[in-house]
């Protein structure tokens, strides 16, 4: 795969990955303990509900890559936030101050 045409993937807000093992339920290798997998999702919550989406195996680094990414603005959002709230305190207390 060329960079040219490379997207990070789609991640909703709050998203993580998670690896399961299945038992398929047919007679199988998995009903002596030995599961299926690892099957990938990426799951999220939306309206209060727990939504999720298979991830192929060839696409798991790239979807903890933007996961990874999209947590970390989370927190620099919040941490920016927090830094305006205290600017506005400090100002508001000036204001005070001279009145």
């Amino acid at each position: 795969m060329d960079g040219t045409n490379y997207r990070m993937p789609c991640v909703p807000r709050g998203a993580w990955l998670e690896e399961r093992y299945i038992h398929c339920g047919k007679r199988c290798i998995c009903r002596t303990g030995r599961p299926h997998g690892a099957y990938w999702r990426l799951c999220w919550r939306e309206g209060g509900r727990r939504r999720q989406r298979y991830v192929a195996k060839q696409h798991v680094d790239a979807y903890r890559v933007a996961v990874q990414r999209r947590w970390q603005e989370r927190a620099e959002r919040a941490a920016s936030l927090e830094a305006a709230a205290v600017a506005l305190r400090h100002a508001r207390q000036l204001l005070r101050s001279l009145s």
